[in-house]
Parts: structure tokens; C-alpha cells; sequence
């Protein structure tokens, strides 16, 4: 008996270490198999190819430019795609978690303020929201608006006028506010059809005052009498700033006749043909925008102040540069999430990753939407960068108004629904 204990201890010593020196190969081999189950939960199975085969990580990276170097890291980015349209749902939702992260990096770079209104500018904003309540009540009814439409786009609109120009007196937040509410209203229906004959008919001067009076025509109305409006509050002060705006607005139509000409239009083929230009994107962009009506308005508060546009004109591109590509980066999230590839930000993506441009942050160095979002949150803090420059040297006694603009501006993206950036929002109250 004592001797088959010793035998069984002299076992159990050997099982023992057998063991411990088997252990290192038992780890790395359940840690191998555990990866390889942990990674296929999350694998694509919708979209075949080494473009879309990610890995998604639990956070994005926080700092666009500062996107991973390394191989493995680049696999996981779930912003590393070139075409938002063959994403899974669970891909889209971690690029938009990726976007969050960019868009909260670029506030804190920016030294974003979150602004406190005063007494004066809430009694201010009240009454621009019932005059402009009260001219949408009265105006909107016959351009086949439903209510709830019509309370969106006020709500809309009045949140531009007013955060946009917090310096700003009744009267411009009321013009800038009217002609968010029309441009949206338009911009919601870039495929129907009357609206677009009647847009076209307006651009070419083919109007008649004697044509039946429809939906369309009463919102192309109404469009062309804010414009009459916005062009009269400039022009007694300078005239060429009146025409700038006049031309802005306009331009305006017809950048969204492009894009709803361009909708669903092959500008990136998905093969080896040639692709559109880069440049193509920025073009239909450049057009869509109201970029020199909203950044003239900034530096006009009210009727009695002179603009002064000699003394700034200068950095009116890279204020043009900080609106459109700001808008673009605070609205990937939503564009992401609801797979929407007729955009500026995919456009682009497709057309470079296409023509086989290279990119700096996949490992196989294809282009990708990463890179596309690295570069515009560059141009927007370059932008901001040289207008602070510049107004601080040229025109100090302004600086204020730009400062309002640009905080108010990011204070409206992210008080809007549309844009999804409740999360942000949220985020960057507890980082102050």
C-alpha cells in the first residue's frame, strides 16, 4: 500500500511537470483558436474580397490624422472602405462610432467653446422664431407642405439664423433663417419632377407670370423674393457684395439640379474603365453650396455696420473652405448609416480609390474613405487657422462675429437631428 502511494505521488509529480512545461504551448494555442472565434463573429459575409474583409474594433481612432501605422491596426479600421454601399449594418454602425471619435478629436483641436447665449440674444431668437413661424404659416400652406414638414424646416432654419450669427440683429437672423427654411424645402425634393422643370425654367429667365400656380412654382416664388431681400440688406452698403450674394443664391439652384442630375449617375465605374476625375466631385460640390451668402452675412450684423469686404476679402475662400468641408465631416455619420453613396466624401473616395491613387492608412495602400477624412479635417483646421490669422491682423474689431460663426456653427450640427450627433454632443459637454 505504501509503495503504490509513493508510485502515485512519483505519477502526479510527473503529470505535474508535464504540465508546466506544456503550458506556454496550451496558452497560444487556446489564445490563437479564441481570436479566430472572437474575429468570425464579427466576419463579413455579405461582401466577398480583401476590400471590405475588416475586423471591427470596439472604439474608432480618435485623431483622423493620427490613423494607425501599423498593419494590424489598419486591418481593423472600420473606416477603411472605399464604397459605403456594400457595408453590412453592423459595419456601418462601427464607422459611424469611428466618425464620432474624428469629429470630437476635431472640436478639442479647434478650442470649441460652447456657447451661452445672453438675455438679450434669447429675446432676440424668440421673436426671429415667431416672425419666421408666422411668415411660414401664412407662405408655406400652398407649396404642398404638411404641417409637421413645415414645423422641420422652421425649426430648422430659425436654429441656423440664430447659432450662426449669435451677434447678429433680428433682421439678418430672420433673411438667413427665411432662406435656410426655402433652400432646404427645395433641397428635400431633388427628384421631383416639377420641381426641377420650374427650377430649370427660373435659371434660364423663361418665367412666365401668367403660368398656373403651383406648389412648385409658389416655392420658387418665395425663393426668388428672400433673394431680392438678402441682395437689398447688402447693397446700399456695397454692391458688389449684393451681387456676390445674388450669385450665391442662385448658384445654389443650380447645384442641386446637378446633384439631382448626377444621382445614380456611374461617375466611378466598378471596374477597370476609366474613372471620372477627382475634381468632378469638387465641381457638383462647389455649385450646391450657399458658401459666399452665409460667410458674407457673418461680418454684417446689421444694416448701420459697414462690411468692409476690401479688408477681409482675402480669406473669403478659406471661410468657403471651413463651411463646405466642415458640413462634409459632420455629415459622414448620417451618410454612413444610411449607406448614402451620392455624396461628396464617397463620390471622391470611389473615384480615387478607383483610379488607383494611394492612400496612407490601409495596408495595401488603396485609398480609402480614412484618407478622404484625414484630408478634409486638415482643410478645415488650416482654414480656421488663417482666418483667426488674418481678421486678428486686418480687422480685429470683427473677430467676434467670426468667432461666433464658427463655434455656432458647430453648435448647430450638433443640435441638429439629421446630423445623428447626440453622442458627440454628449461627449464633448463632459470633456469641457
Amino acid at each position: 500500500m505504501i509503495g503504490s502511494d509513493r508510485r502515485w505521488r512519483n505519477c502526479q509529480g510527473f503529470y505535474k511537470l508535464s504540465a508546466l512545461m506544456l503550458l506556454p504551448w496550451i496558452v497560444h494555442v487556446i489564445s490563437q483558436h479564441s481570436q479566430g472565434i472572437m474575429f468570425s463573429t464579427y466576419r463579413i459575409g455579405t461582401v466577398t474580397g480583401e476590400e471590405h474583409n475588416m475586423r471591427l474594433p470596439n472604439r474608432g481612432v480618435p485623431d483622423a490624422r493620427a490613423a494607425s501605422n501599423t498593419r494590424d491596426q489598419t486591418n481593423m479600421d472600420p473606416l477603411r472602405f472605399w464604397d459605403v454601399r456594400s457595408l453590412s449594418e453592423i459595419e456601418r454602425r462601427a464607422a459611424a462610432d469611428a466618425c464620432d471619435e474624428v469629429v470630437l478629436g476635431l472640436f478639442q483641436r479647434l478650442g470649441y467653446q460652447w456657447p451661452v447665449p445672453s438675455e438679450q440674444q434669447k429675446t432676440d431668437n424668440a421673436l426671429v422664431f415667431s416672425k419666421i413661424e408666422e411668415w411660414a404659416d401664412r407662405e408655406l400652406k400652398s407649396c404642398d407642405l404638411d404641417a409637421k414638414t413645415v414645423k422641420r424646416l422652421v425649426d430648422f432654419g430659425v436654429a441656423c439664423g440664430c447659432m450662426f450669427y449669435p451677434h447678429g440683429s433680428v433682421e439678418i437672423k430672420f433673411l438667413m433663417s427665411q432662406m435656410t427654411v426655402l433652400a432646404t424645402a427645395l433641397d428635400d425634393k431633388p427628384n421631383h419632377h416639377d420641381i426641377v422643370h420650374h427650377t430649370e425654367r427660373y435659371l434660364s429667365h423663361d418665367y412666365g407670370e401668367n403660368d398656373a400656380a403651383t406648389p412648385a412654382k409658389t416655392l420658387l416664388r418665395l425663393y426668388a423674393e428672400g433673394v431680392n431681400e438678402m441682395a437689398a440688406y447688402f447693397e446700399a452698403d456695397d454692391g458688389l457684395t449684393a451681387s456676390l450674394i445674388r450669385a450665391s443664391l442662385e448658384t445654389y439652384l443650380l447645384g442641386w439640379l446637378l446633384e439631382a442630375r448626377v444621382h445614380g449617375m456611374r461617375v466611378a465605374s466598378d471596374n477597370d474603365g476609366p474613372q471620372a476625375s477627382p475634381t468632378f466631385a469638387d465641381w457638383v460640390r462647389g455649385k450646391s453650396g450657399i458658401g459666399d451668402a452665409y460667410v458674407l452675412a457673418i461680418f454684417k450684423p446689421n444694416k448701420e455696420t459697414k462690411i468692409g469686404m476690401d479688408r477681409w476679402l482675402s480669406c473669403v475662400t478659406d471661410l468657403q473652405c471651413y463651411t463646405g468641408y466642415f458640413n462634409d465631416v459632420m455629415s459622414l455619420r448620417k451618410e454612413i448609416l444610411e449607406g448614402d453613396a451620392g455624396n461628396y466624401m464617397n463620390i471622391k473616395t470611389r473615384i480615387r480609390h478607383l483610379s488607383g491613387e494611394q492612400g496612407t492608412t490601409r495596408a495595401d495602400k488603396k485609398f480609402c474613405i480614412r484618407d478622404m477624412l484625414n484630408e478634409t479635417v486638415a482643410e478645415v483646421e488650416q482654414a480656421a487657422k488663417r482666418i483667426d490669422a488674418l481678421i486678428k491682423h486686418a480687422i480685429p474689431e470683427k473677430l467676434h462675429l467670426w468667432h461666433g460663426y464658427r463655434h455656432g456653427y458647430i453648435l448647430w450640427h450638433l443640435s441638429m437631428p439629421r446630423y445623428q450627433l447626440e453622442n458627440v454632443a454628449r461627449d464633448l459637454r463632459g470633456v469641457e
